[in-house]
């Protein structure tokens, strides 16, 4: 009668298993690594711009990030914002250090059915939400500079549409906060 249990693998086909996993390892980790930098690419270039932003920026480097307002992971400007809604409280989100603006909508490893501060913001208080991405390389001056010219650009745009202004940062309230070294500046 045979045996009904199968045979284990010898020492050797064990061996040759474990040298042909442990051979995998890095290709499937580079595999990992790429699938996870294609998922969160967008924070590359904020911590790029973090770091050397005056740099690149002085260099007319393309990787160089300019104030601008973001709709659906875009650069929008303030005329094609299309702001209908009249007099509706509006309220601008900026990041911090090296961030940008998907940290107020989404977050890291959020379901797609979670909403983060600005978008659940908007939805709870009828309030508008614009947001914006800047170059945290760049001196306050300068980006307070550009800053004002956008806000500037958005009232002068949208005068009927533009209520009661606010804005959202980082440790928004403390006095050693980017948003208000900013506004400060604007």
């Amino acid at each position: 009668m045979p045996d009904s249990d199968p045979k284990p693998p010898s020492r050797f086909r064990r061996a040759l298993q474990a040298v042909g996993w442990a051979a995998l390892l890095p290709v499937k980790g580079a595999g990992y690594l790429v699938r996870s930098g294609k998922a969160h690419q967008h924070f590359f270039l904020p911590v790029l711009n973090g770091a050397l932003g005056d740099q690149l920026a002085a260099r007319y480097d393309r990787r160089a990030i300019r104030m601008s307002f973001r709709r659906g992971g875009e650069d929008v400007s303030v005329a094609d914002l299309r702001l209908s809604e009249p007099r509706q409280k509006t309220v601008v989100f900026l990041h911090g250090l090296m961030g940008d603006e998907p940290i107020w909508q989404s977050g890291f490893q959020d379901s797609p059915a979670t909403h983060r501060y600005g978008t659940r913001l908007a939805r709870e208080a009828h309030l508008r939400t614009l947001y914006l991405r800047f170059n945290s390389g760049l001196h306050l001056s300068e980006n307070g500079r550009e800053l004002n010219r956008l806000l500037t650009e958005l009232v002068e745009t949208y005068p009927d549409a533009i209520g009661e202004p606010g804005a959202g940062g980082p440790q928004h309230g403390r006095a050693d906060n980017s948003l208000g070294r900013v506004l400060r500046f604007a």
